[in-house]
């Protein structure tokens, strides 16, 4: 699309009888459509659109004037209502995500393999199978028959599959379904239940119309547990033939086989998979040895291969694990993985990740993403990991946000991704976006700790030292083991004037690390709070002799603007190939 195709679209929009009578949201629109274009990305703010769309004065607050995040929600209103009228066979889309001011412009007519899209292809959400077991306690199993649906679903082109951290969110609620549909933006869903009595499953299953709540298909199977891998087969056919034959009206493909014909292999990948979507670190050394177990059952399960890598690398990045310890697993299960099956999108997106990472091959790991994309452009983890760790080390942080937003629209209530968004809009000096990124992600998940700590972050570096003080303190009541968060406390109570205090925090790390794994990077912010700046250098020098995965993002961090005239950092970058 060139800027001209987008102005021309956006002459047609506004002249539309949507917006013919809207003047303010024209404006609105016009406005963020125009500074994207101009490349002024970086200057649109929630502030910049109060003063100048919206006439407000320079001294705007946005904490005490609304105006701006309620015009948002009546834009995507009236952009929604012209897609579905007047500019519903539009070749462009013009779209305007939550939780940013930057739009998106989407080319309806060819997708990034240069195939065209198939009209009216139908958006899909499997919820978590629920566990009525006698004892309740075969809760894997219904988690793992709804990822496994959403294994087979995504590998269908007509279909696009809520990613499932925000599928799973509604676990355990009696929601709406169209309510639910509405906040995953898709047009089915998904739901069913679990019964496992010895050796006896039932299992229920339904594809609903979240816009009516209206059943399209249910059905009850009652197998023995050999037959599991059957049923979801079954199940899987039966939803595809549902959306396809009769929404789709097309004769659906073949659809994925299961990835082990090993009854005690899928059994021990999905408790795998369950213990790893708790994130946390007993729950990832849990996860571990339910992988290995699988593999041990099934050496070519390579779907168990990529979960075990998994596992080691968001180790690395939480501390809980040394680089030198985690990397080489992590390499060796994605080696294994993609032995046994070469094309695994899921492989190659996690050995794109290690390329980048830990490789530091940006050319490399980027022509890798670009395969998967085209081999599953649904995958939300692949547009997130490309953002956030292929172009943001390279300070592509347009892109990156755009990747993000992608990402966000297949997977809206992660906090994880949310909170990216957050940190990245933060690294390319976009601080009041970054702030209702963040403050987002918190009402999405407030337990979540690097979404106070990323709050933090900016708070800090825009001078708003008790707000980032007491950010950091709601990271830590959730975290209260994590490095990470002490590193950032040493510098904030620095910088609030507490010399003695940052200086006891970046003691008790020196102290932490001579008997256990402390990842350097927590160090370098510590002591660079107390004006350290050479011991800050060496742990940073120190990181990347470690292949500590954090430094991808570290070297873009604001915090260390002041050191990128040192010889020794601009030694860090071209060591990494960032120069």
């Amino acid at each position: 699309m060139s800027p001209e195709d987008i102005r021309s679209h956006l002459a047609d929009m506004l002249a539309s009888p949507v917006f013919a009578k809207a003047d303010r949201i024209s404006r609105f629109l016009g406005y963020v459509v125009e500074a994207s274009l101009e490349g002024r990305g970086k200057q649109i703010s929630e502030y910049a659109i109060a003063v100048n769309v919206y006439d407000r004065p320079q001294s705007f607050d946005s904490r005490l004037d609304g105006i701006v995040r309620v015009e948002a929600g009546r834009l995507r209103s009236k952009l929604r209502e012209y897609y579905e009228t007047d500019g519903k066979n539009s070749a462009i889309r013009i779209e305007f995500p939550k939780g940013s001011y930057s739009p998106l412009f989407k080319e309806i007519g060819t997708s990034r393999n240069g195939r065209s899209p198939i009209p009216g292809s139908r958006a899909v959400a499997v919820l978590p199978f629920a566990d009525l077991s006698p004892r309740r306690d075969h809760e894997f199993l219904g988690d793992g028959i709804a990822e496994e649906l959403m294994f087979a679903l995504s590998r269908v082109p007509e279909i696009r599959v809520a990613s499932q951290t925000s599928a799973f969110s509604f676990k355990g609620k009696h929601e709406d379904i169209r309510r639910i549909g509405e906040a995953l933006n898709v047009d089915t869903i998904v739901e069913g239940s679990v019964r496992k009595d010895d050796l006896r499953l039932r299992i229920t299953a339904q594809l609903i119309d979240a816009s009516t709540g209206f059943h399209i298909w249910s059905n009850v199977y009652d197998r023995e547990l050999k037959d599991v891998f059957a049923i979801q087969e079954d199940i899987a056919r039966c939803i595809v033939g549902g959306l396809t034959d009769k929404l789709l009206k097309r004769t659906p493909g073949e659809l994925a086989g299961p990835s082990t014909a090993n009854l005690s292999a899928h059994t021990a990948y999905l408790k795998g998979r369950f213990f790893w979507n708790q994130q946390t670190e007993v729950s990832l050394q849990l996860a571990i040895k339910e992988f290995e177990r699988a593999i041990h059952e099934d050496p070519g399960y390579a779907r168990a291969h990529v979960g075990l890598a998994d596992c080691y690398r968001l180790l690395e990045f939480w501390g809980a694990m040394a680089p030198e310890t985690a990397v080489p697993k992590s390499r060796q299960a994605i080696a294994d993985a993609l032995k046994v099956e070469s094309t695994l999108p899921e492989a190659q997106a996690a050995h794109a990740v290690l390329d980048a990472v830990y490789g530091w091959s940006w050319a490399s790991a980027e022509e890798q993403f670009r395969r998967v994309f085209d081999a599953l452009p649904g995958y939300a983890v692949a547009h997130q990991a490309y953002a956030a760790m292929c172009l943001v080390p390279q300070s592509r942080f347009d892109e990156a946000i755009r990747e993000l937003n992608v990402a966000k629209q297949l997977d809206p209530l992660a906090p994880w991704l949310n909170a990216q968004l957050g940190f990245v809009y933060y690294f390319s000096r976009r601080y009041d976006d970054a702030v209702g990124q963040l403050r987002a992600t918190i009402e999405l998940d407030d337990c979540f700790f690097l979404a106070h700590t990323f709050l933090a972050a900016v708070f800090s570096q825009t001078g708003k030292l008790e707000e980032a003080l007491t950010a950091l303190l709601k990271a830590k009541h959730h975290a209260p083991e994590s490095t990470r968060i002490l590193g950032w406390l040493a510098q904030v109570n620095a910088r609030m004037g507490r010399k003695k205090k940052a200086a006891d925090i970046a003691e008790k790390l020196e102290q932490l690390s001579r008997s256990g794994y402390v990842c350097p990077l927590d160090l370098a912010r510590a002591h660079f709070g107390i004006a350290n700046n050479d011991e800050a250098l060496t742990y940073l020098e120190n990181a990347a002799e470690r292949r500590c995965g954090r430094l991808i993002s570290t070297v873009v961090d604001p915090t260390y603007d002041s050191l990128r005239s040192n010889a020794r950092f601009s030694t860090l970058l071209l060591r990494m190939n960032l120069q």
